[in-house]
C-alpha cells in the first residue's frame, strides 16, 4: 500500500541535521511543533504570538516509537517528562510543521508563532517560515500540517 502521509518532519536539509534533546515540559508536543524553552530548561511548545524571539526551531519525530503502532512517529505526542528530538532550522531547510486552526496561507507567504507551538500568516512577528503549500484551514477543528521552509535563524532564546 503507497503511503499518503509524510513519515518524517524533516524533508530536506542543507546540511546533515544536527539534532538536540531536551526533556519535554508537558504532554503537548507533537512533532513538527515550534518550541521554546520553558523556566525549567525544559522545552514546551512556543507560546508567544507573533513573538519577536521565535526561531525556527521544532520537534521531531522520535526514532523510538513502536513500530507495532497504528499511529505514526510524526503523529505521537511526546509525554511530560519525555526526551525530546529537536532541530534548529537553517534557511532554505524544510520542515513538515503545523499551521493553526482556522489558519488561512497562501503559497510564499510568511509564517510567525501563533502562540501554541503552531504557526500563522505573519502579522508583526518574527517570520521564520514561508509556505511552501496554500492551506486553508478556515473550517477546521484544529491544526493542520503544512510544508514549510526556514526563511531565518537566531540563538533560541525564545
Amino acid at each position: 500500500m503507497a503511503r499518503t502521509a509524510r513519515a518524517s518532519i524533516l524533508i530536506h536539509t542543507r546540511v546533515e541535521p544536527y539534532i538536540k534533546e531536551f526533556t519535554a515540559s508537558n504532554g503537548n508536543i507533537k512533532p513538527g511543533h515550534l518550541l521554546a524553552f520553558a523556566a525549567s530548561g525544559t522545552v514546551k511548545p512556543h507560546d508567544g504570538a507573533a513573538s519577536q524571539t521565535a526561531v525556527p526551531w521544532f520537534a521531531i519525530e522520535s526514532p523510538y516509537t513502536d513500530v507495532e503502532s497504528s499511529t505514526p512517529a510524526v503523529d505521537t505526542a511526546y509525554a511530560s517528562g519525555d526526551i525530546v528530538r529537536t532541530y534548529m532550522g537553517l534557511p532554505g531547510d524544510e520542515i513538515y510543521a503545523f499551521l493553526e486552526d482556522e489558519g488561512n496561507v497562501a503559497i510564499g507567504a510568511l509564517l510567525e508563532s501563533a502562540g501554541d507551538g503552531t504557526l500563522q500568516a505573519q502579522s508583526s512577528g518574527a517570520a521564520v517560515a514561508r509556505a511552501l503549500e496554500a492551506v486553508n484551514n478556515t473550517g477546521g477543528s484544529g491544526p493542520v500540517r503544512i510544508k514549510v521552509e526556514v526563511v531565518q535563524v537566531a540563538a533560541p532564546n525564545a
